[in-house]
């Protein structure tokens, strides 16, 4: 089965993902940690004695956190050591140093060169293990190309393009790939079962304990997971930057005005929405409101758009409240946050669309509700 058609089963994981993040404390106490900005960097010497929450462009984690660490930029690193839980969304991810837990990555590049004591759980365009790294738990893999040549005391799971193993397994391999590989100092000590085209490419040195079990994939019509939310998110983020660049004081007006406490930017969406489709729908079928119908279409559909862009901008203020009192104003930074959420639940099946469209309805809702408070 091919990368195309493992959007259909990569679901569930990423949404027992993302309701472990959800299940983080919604208000930081003493032992918590926020940081934000641009760059930031914890030194080898300092020593964060509870939950580290940090977004920012470049982060750099050299000291210890001692409990959870979640971490949202662009190029994240960690070369001190996490004692619990690490949750990390970037482009680029290096880790190296330890995580005395379960390790949850969203990312484009991710290298992991030291111990995890816990699961791993990677979503990933390229994916290394590298020799010096070991896995307690089980390795799940999504995405394009994956290597692993260090030791799993698990399981091999995934969903990708290629996947090559070079190590010790203690448990099963169970994956669905377009190529599966076992290197020369590949030793299995469970099963190998795999949904590929071809069949498995095995070194004459590497050893299975249990069975090799090949099975067909179906044949669907293909599309690549990642490289076809990677453009819709680029104009997003794109199209929000340029509203920021444009006009900062009105993307915060709407980001208030729909996070603002009650459900009156939510009722004025929906009302909205329904009976403007059912105006633009009679307009349209209606030979002398057709016109008349036609600006009301491209009026409404500018509406939606707006209210699509300031996506990203309301979902991290969002996040952002929920960590901390004091809610930075909107930035280039909380765009980035934002698309990146937007990513994520777009790869939610139900509830993700369903998050995404009650947003949009808000939005829409708080566009309208700015528009009526202007004209009084």
């Amino acid at each position: 089965m091919s990368v195309g058609v493992l959007t259909r089963y990569l679901y569930l994981p990423i949404l027992l993902t993302l309701i472990a993040l959800a299940s983080l404390p919604l208000t930081a106490d003493a032992r918590t940690v926020v940081r934000s900005g641009e760059t930031v960097s914890i030194a080898q010497d300092q020593l964060i004695e509870g939950d580290f929450y940090t977004a920012a462009l470049l982060i750099n984690l050299s000291g210890q956190v001692e409990e959870d660490w979640l971490a949202v930029g662009t190029e994240i690193s960690l070369n001190g050591q996490v004692g619990a839980d690490a949750f990390i969304v970037g482009s680029r991810v290096v880790i190296n140093g330890t995580v005395g837990d379960d390790l949850r990555v969203i990312a484009e590049t991710v290298e992991i060169n030291e111990p995890v004591l816990g699961d791993v759980f990677v979503v990933g365009a390229n994916v290394t293990i590298a020799p010096s790294a070991t896995v307690t738990g089980d390795v799940t893999i999504i995405g394009g190309a994956a290597e692993v040549n260090g030791s799993v005391e698990g399981r091999i799971l995934g969903w990708l393009e290629t996947l090559r193993v070079d190590s010790a397994v203690s448990g099963d391999i169970d994956v669905t790939v377009i190529e599966l590989t076992l290197g020369d100092d590949a030793n299995v000590s469970g099963d190998v079962t795999y949904v590929s085209q071809t069949p498995l490419i095995r070194s004459q040195s590497a050893t299975i304990v249990g069975e090799e079990v090949r099975n067909e994939p179906r044949v669907e019509e293909t599309r690549p997971v990642l490289s076809t939310l990677l453009l819709p998110l680029l104009v997003l983020l794109f199209s929000a930057a340029l509203w920021f660049l444009l006009s900062r004081r009105t993307l915060q007006r709407v980001a208030n005005r729909a996070l603002q406490p009650g459900i009156r930017s939510v009722i004025l969406g929906i009302l909205a929405i329904l009976f403007v489709s059912l105006a633009i729908f009679i307009l349209l079928v209606s030979m002398l409101g057709m016109l008349a119908g036609v600006a009301a279409l491209a009026t409404f559909m500018l509406f939606i758009t707006l209210a699509v862009v300031a996506l990203p901008a309301v979902l991290a203020q969002l996040v952002y409240s929920l960590f901390q009192k004091s809610v930075p104003p909107v930035s280039l930074l909380t765009l980035l946050v934002g698309t990146l959420l937007v990513g994520a639940c777009a790869l939610v099946p139900v509830v993700g669309p369903v998050i995404l469209i009650g947003f949009t309805v808000l939005n829409f809702g708080a566009l309208l509700d700015l528009l009526l408070r202007a004209n009084r």
